[in-house]
């Protein structure tokens, strides 16, 4: 249940990041040189949604921010949605 949540809400952040960057509008999504910027800047914010909303559970409990998978999440969702969207832009 735990896992599920989490995943539910890293998904969400994704998807609210990419709504915002207009990263799901076909001209953008094919545009092979600008592909690994734009998967940048909807990772950019999809991790400010994510920790300010670790952020905002932690505080009223003064407990840290995060669980022990945050940060591996964050690192490995960096590498694979810019691989992902550069191979994307390509074929």
């Amino acid at each position: 249940s735990s896992s599920l949540g989490y995943g539910s809400v890293l998904t969400s952040c994704w998807i609210a990041a990419a709504v915002y960057n207009d990263f799901y509008h076909p001209p953008n999504a094919k545009d092979e040189e600008n592909a690994s910027r734009r998967a940048g800047a909807t990772w950019v914010s999809m991790a400010t949604l994510l920790l300010t909303w670790e952020f905002a559970k932690a505080v009223p409990g003064l407990e840290p921010v995060g669980n022990q998978y945050v940060y591996q999440e964050l690192g490995f969702s960096l590498v694979l949605m810019t691989c992902w969207r550069q191979i994307y832009a390509r074929y």
